[in-house]
């Protein structure tokens, strides 16, 4: 075989693998859960599919530990700091939400605030995807007892004028703001909590 042919035969197959499996579909079989200690007091999780990381997430809370903080990596990975609560504390249950478009996202973590999930703040990301696409990321919380509901606004601009007259008014409508990053533009993530339906 040529190898000046295969060449780029090879390179549309990596790049089709890396599409199909960034589409969140991993089968569950395939993740191998963290190893955790009955002592285990702190946890540090990485992924780069942000379904392996629910999955993870998941498997952690479950035996007792709490996502303390979030961060990403070149290499399209998420890692989060985890730490076990006291053993008397409620249950917590994880909604890890990423997506590249801004609409979906508010969408999502507004469907996600309905349910009782609150954005953990330090969770707000950045997570570079496949093609040089970056994911907006932020790890949503609610106890096993969740009774509130939540109300979500992300503000992006590329102009800082913009974007104070905004969080402005944003305030003044009962939002606060919880975390903020920088992508392509500007954006600030707001709060505020509102009756269960």
């Amino acid at each position: 075989m040529n190898l000046c042919r295969g060449f780029p035969l090879a390179i549309a197959a990596l790049i089709l693998a890396n599409v199909s499996t960034a589409s969140g579909r991993t089968p569950q079989s395939s993740v191998q859960m963290p190893q955790i200690d009955p002592e285990q007091r702190y946890l540090l999780l990485a992924a780069s599919l942000t379904s392996t990381m629910q999955m993870e997430v998941d498997y952690a809370a479950a035996r007792g530990f709490y996502v303390v903080m979030g961060s990403s990596r070149g290499n399209s990975e998420i890692v989060l700091l985890m730490k076990r609560a006291p053993e008397k504390a409620e249950k917590r249950q994880y909604k890890l939400i990423a997506t590249t478009d801004t609409v979906i996202f508010q969408q999502e973590i507004d469907e996600a605030g309905r349910q009782g999930y609150r954005a953990v703040p330090r969770t707000f990301i950045n997570k570079p995807h496949v093609m040089s696409v970056t994911e907006i990321a932020v790890v949503m919380e609610r106890s096993t007892e969740a009774a509130r509901a939540y109300e979500y606004k992300l503000l992006a601009t590329n102009l800082t004028s913009t974007l104070e007259k905004e969080w402005s008014l944003a305030e003044l409508s009962g939002f606060t703001a919880v975390a903020m990053l920088t992508r392509a533009e500007l954006m600030v993530l707001l709060e505020r909590e509102v009756r269960p339906r």
